[in-house]
């Protein structure tokens, strides 16, 4: 989806560069901006809020479901140390992991299936 900035679109790095560039030139930038779009998007990415982040995060001990990677508690670090992974066919969140175990399920698009085959060439 192209948007008012010609030629970018609107779910990428330099489309919220653009953006955050526009806020500051009109003035409409305050340090507490940055706060507000990172409890926006994750409620608008997963349906969540940064509270109930922090509880599944306390829930899972501050690590990843699969490799027990620590991320800390977001109200600490102010940034989500892990990913909230979730199905992409029903947006149903599954847990929390780390970037690595995140994006290699995502490389396997989420099939338990070739999961297995990884693990069966690997041993």
């Amino acid at each position: 989806m192209t948007t008012k900035y010609e030629g970018v679109e609107s779910n990428t790095n330099e489309y919220r560069k653009m953006w955050m560039r526009e806020q500051r030139a009109n003035g409409r930038y305050v340090e507490n901006d940055l706060e507000y779009l990172k409890k926006y998007r994750m409620k608008a990415r997963y349906g969540i809020t940064l509270e109930e982040y922090d509880v599944m995060n306390e829930e899972q001990n501050g690590q990843c479901a699969i490799c027990g990677t620590t991320g800390g508690k977001y109200e600490e670090t102010k940034k989500c140390g892990l990913s909230v992974d979730h199905c992409h066919e029903t947006g149903t969140i599954r847990g929390l992991l780390c970037n690595d175990c995140n994006t290699g399920i995502g490389h396997f698009k989420d099939n338990p299936q070739l999961l297995n085959n990884a693990y069966e060439y690997l041993t």
